[in-house]
């Protein structure tokens, strides 16, 4: 089965909302940190601005990652999203260092001399409000539409949404008195970003060596094979993302006794349940080998080894006279 449009657009709209809503926030929260006197606030901003970059950046690679196959792109263009991630990853951890720095400097010069005023602490509620409010919104469409881009654009601005809850704390304490918690929330949001970066580098480089599908996906895949009349054994199953799309290959034990038009059949039977039930799957490769094989034989896939994946166990319940 593949995404509905329904589902696209709904990408489409989280990233536009993310991107225009991130960049007013970046203009509210620079514009009244500075005013107020909120160095945490204003660090804050450029998280919010990173997290402006990472929707754009998104948008374009959603696009180029979308189209057709063609004769020098025979898989398709799915990677680029995994390489833009990387790149924003590297770029988020450069921001997070400048932000440390800075404010590691004010709170070895003593805090500043002035605590930030009233409008900063209400301008990081709402900014708490709307970033997890963008969050959300990525997160449901990434999941839906099986993007690595839109759920690490979905973590950022939830990442965002915690930091501006930090910062609001700061100001606070440094109102009261304490005024090294307005520079102390801005080191907070440097760490906070520096954990996003590398989670979303590694998912990545996670994408660009062809690393499987989530355990559980992966499970699943499993148990709509063995699903399928016909098969004696799985007995191995390579899957692979790219982008937002899934391959699978897989080998699978029949009766010997069926002709080469029964085994078609099952192996059409196959693919055709997994695109049912697996959203976006691309690729579906299923080999089909004899149930018994001589001793010490290897086909023309390599040698097989027996009991890899075992049949799902079902839970049977008496019938109640």
């Amino acid at each position: 089965m593949r995404i509905d449009e329904k589902c696209k657009r709904c990408s489409d709209r989280a990233l536009m909302v993310s991107f225009w809503g991130n960049l007013s926030l970046v203009v509210i929260k620079a514009a009244i940190g500075l005013l107020g006197g909120s160095k945490g606030l204003v660090a804050d901003a450029v998280h919010s601005a990173s997290d402006a970059l990472l929707s754009l950046v998104a948008m374009v690679t959603a696009a180029i990652s979308r189209k057709p196959p063609d004769e020098n792109h025979p898989y398709g263009h799915g990677k680029i999203e995994f390489i833009t991630a990387t790149i924003i990853g590297i770029f988020l951890f450069g921001v997070a260092t400048m932000i440390f720095v800075e404010s590691l400097e004010l709170i070895l010069a003593g805090g500043p001399k002035h605590p930030p005023k009233m409008i900063t602490l209400w301008t990081a509620v709402f900014a708490a409000l709307c970033s997890f409010l963008f969050g959300s919104f990525a997160l449901c469409a990434g999941r839906k539409n099986n993007s690595p881009v839109l759920i690490a654009n979905a973590s950022e601005n939830r990442a965002d949404a915690l930091s501006s809850i930090g910062v609001a704390a700061g100001i606070v304490l440094s109102i009261v008195g304490l005024r090294l918690f307005d520079p102390l929330a801005a080191l907070v949001v440097s760490l906070l970003i520096y954990r996003a970066s590398i989670r979303i580098f590694m998912e990545g480089l996670s994408g660009m060596i062809d690393a499987s599908v989530s355990p559980v996906l992966k499970k699943e895949i499993a148990g709509i094979i063995w699903s399928v009349k016909g098969v004696k054994r799985l007995i191995y199953l390579r899957t692979r993302q790219t982008g937002m799309e899934v391959s699978v290959e897989a080998g699978v034990l029949v009766d010997p006794a069926l002709t080469v038009a029964e085994c078609h059949e099952v192996t059409s039977e196959i693919r055709n349940e997994i695109r049912r039930k697996i959203p976006n799957t691309r690729d579906i490769v299923i080999n089909v080998h004899p149930a018994r094989e001589p001793a010490g034989r290897k086909g023309i896939f390599g040698p097989i080894k027996m009991g890899v994946f075992r049949r799902p166990a079902v839970k049977m319940e008496k019938a109640r006279g």
